[in-house]
């Protein structure tokens, strides 16, 4: 991750005062009518801090390929590099 995405990230989160996050994983095609990727990739609770939060969210990028999510892709039809994920960070 880049200094200046990580600045921004700093920026907005002074605007929470400082207090704790919900850091989220979300994606386009996690609720279709014929799947769900409900669960698939990870959201951390409880975050607090520069550092854990940059940390939170590359652990949410990375679920992207946890075990759990590609067998779920492949077994949906969908493929590997068919889905991308975003992070959202809420105030907890």
């Amino acid at each position: 991750m880049s200094d200046g995405i990580e600045q921004k990230i700093f920026k907005n989160y002074k605007k929470f005062k400082f207090s704790y996050v919900a850091v989220r994983s979300s994606a386009i095609v996690e609720d279709q009518d014929d799947v769900s990727f409900a669960g698939q990739h990870d959201s951390l609770l409880n975050i607090k801090g520069k550092k854990e939060i940059i940390n939170a969210i590359k652990k949410c990028w990375a679920s992207l390929f946890n075990v759990r999510a590609i067998q779920y892709r492949l077994a949906t039809g969908f493929s590997l590099r068919e889905i991308s994920t975003s992070v959202i960070i809420q105030r907890w």
